[in-house]
């Protein structure tokens, strides 16, 4: 069982990964007077911003180039927003990027729109100006790749900056996680050690789980098991646990790891009348991916506990197991 949902889970994250869209970018479309070499430039940079947000599937514009130069397409902003639809066709994209760049005095506007391929139709359009020398171009190429990609824009060039005020909301990485709540199955090793002898047993069972971002990466986390080995001469184990973890979003994708403790109460009854019960420490290492607020993952739960009230056996419990885990992000 063990070994199919983690295949499941692969399968779900390769799905979700799929579904991402396709761009291509092409050349920027220059003003009279810029300098030409800026072109590939802006592009290359603006590409960078969509393939670092981790929500498109970017072409690589040595390919686009290519294809067009066969289907003898021009490579720049120049063509209509029809003929650049139809460009996209031959490259197999969802989306067309085309930017503009314009001039004037010492303020440079930097535009960007992404056309669907299917319709034609202009499906987001942002543009990023400031004043100073060409070098500028770049970060104004930075600015509308975010705002393409939906990512908050940053504050403006240096150069016409004007001083921030002290930040009230939460940090990004902390946003970013946000609040999730999973629910999963999983199943795993469950090690029960006392006097009389070892016992290791295959368990199944499921959860509630959630994560709320903190502070930069600090996340606090909680989780509801039920573990049930007792067709296998186990031991059937319900814990609630509480602890911090650390999380880290790397584009559609969440790793995170975690401490936790609980209490746990566990029913053997090959061995005694009574429910046992006592605190409970666990391990988290998981790893989730986002679409839209959909969420599809796994982790890893490292779970150890030593009952007193047990008397003189000294029993102590550990558990390894892996869970499947999809949910939602708040």
């Amino acid at each position: 069982m063990r070994r199919t949902l983690i295949s499941l889970a692969v399968i779900l994250l390769s799905a979700a990964a799929a579904a991402q869209p396709k761009v291509a970018v092409l050349d920027a479309d220059l003003q009279k007077g810029i300098d030409r070499s800026a072109a590939a430039a802006v592009a290359e940079k603006l590409t960078g911003r969509l393939v670092l947000s981790g929500r498109f599937v970017v072409l690589d514009r040595i390919n686009v180039e290519q294809v067009l130069r066969e289907r003898e397409f021009q490579l720049s902003g120049l063509v209509s927003d029809t003929e650049i639809s139809e460009a996209g066709k031959y490259l197999g994209a969802d989306f067309v990027v085309a930017i503009r760049v314009q001039r004037i005095d010492r303020t440079y506007l930097v535009t960007a729109k992404m056309i669907a391929v299917d319709t034609g139709i202009i499906a987001r359009q942002v543009s990023a100006e400031g004043e100073g020398r060409a070098s500028i171009l770049l970060e104004l190429a930075g600015e509308a790749g975010d705002g393409l990609a939906g990512v908050p824009r940053k504050a403006a060039p240096s150069s016409v900056r004007k001083p921030a005020p002290k930040p009230t909301a939460r940090p990004a990485d902390a946003a970013a996680v946000g609040t999730r709540i999973y629910g999963g199955i999983g199943t795993g090793g469950q090690r029960l050690d006392d006097d009389l002898g070892t016992g290791t047993y295959e368990s199944i069972g499921f959860d509630l789980y959630g994560m709320v971002g903190i502070w930069k990466g600090l996340c606090a986390v909680g989780s509801l098991t039920y573990l049930d080995a007792v067709a296998d001469y186990g031991a059937a184990a319900l814990s609630g646990d509480l602890g911090l973890g650390y999380a880290r979003p790397l584009g559609i994708l969440l790793p995170w790891a975690a401490v936790k403790v609980g209490y746990v109460f566990l029913d053997w009854p090959s061995a005694y009348a009574s429910i046992l019960s006592d605190l409970q420490y666990s391990l988290d290492l998981g790893v989730d991916a986002r679409l839209g607020r959909l969420l599809v993952g796994g982790r890893v739960q490292l779970s150890l506990a030593a009952f007193a009230d047990s008397g003189g056996l000294g029993l102590t419990a550990f558990q390894d197991s892996f869970w499947f885990m999809v949910g939602w992000k708040l």
